[in-house]
């Protein structure tokens, strides 16, 4: 494996990973907290890899949009707030290229 292949995988990808990661979840916050008026309640970065716990089988996907986590109740997955995150720069793009057409 050659030298660059190393450092890309050990450097570059944790920091990209966290600059896209970081970058769409508060994008996503800002978007759900503005639109809601602050009433959902949104789970932490932290969180992002977490699933409901329950009795499931190591095939099944966990496809609910909510979590629920001991002692705050349901909030929104962090996952779903990278989202709304992606989304709404995808729609700034968007806007910026039929403006500019």
């Amino acid at each position: 494996m050659p030298i660059g292949e190393i450092i890309a995988e050990v450097i570059l990808r944790p920091i990209i990973e966290l600059v896209f990661y970081g970058l769409s979840y508060w994008t996503g916050f800002v978007v759900l907290k503005g639109s809601t008026f602050g009433c959902i309640k949104l789970a932490p970065l932290s969180t992002i890899g977490e699933k409901n716990r329950k009795k499931q089988k190591w095939f099944q996907v966990d496809w609910s949009l909510w979590i629920h986590r001991p002692m705050h109740g349901r909030v929104l997955k962090a996952g779903c707030t990278c989202m709304v995150g992606i989304l709404a720069w995808a729609a700034v793009g968007f806007g910026i290229y039929l403006r500019t057409r």
